[in-house]
């Protein structure tokens, strides 16, 4: 089964170096994910399947953009632990509207 993308992201979580950058407010912990789709039009069906759920702790945040055929997602939150579980359950729900493009096909073109 081929993959429908890949993800990019770069996390800043308290002091931590390495493959995680320090973040400027180290009371903050961020995490920006870029995921790129085949098209424009995939992309935007991950987007709107994934923005309806808001997240359920007042500690994170999750702002989604779309831009071209890339969802970006930023996830912001007081504890690490707390940006640990955004971020994973937001995969699963990525991997899911991903496994369900690959199952259906890509999405057609309507015709008027």
């Amino acid at each position: 089964m081929v993959r429908l993308c890949t993800c990019i992201w770069e996390c800043f979580v308290g002091n931590h170096v390495g493959n995680m950058a320090a973040s400027m407010d180290r009371g903050k912990h961020e995490c920006d994910l870029s995921i790129p789709f085949p098209s424009a039009k995939e992309a935007e069906i991950a987007y709107n399947t994934l923005k309806v759920d808001k997240e359920p702790r007042k500690e994170v945040t999750k702002e989604l953009q779309l831009h071209e055929n890339t969802l970006k997602a930023r996830f912001t939150a007081t504890e690490a632990r707390l940006l640990r579980v955004a971020v994973g359950s937001f995969m699963d729900y990525l991997n899911l509207t991903i496994q369900t493009m690959e199952h259906f096909g890509p999405p057609m073109k309507r015709v008027r």
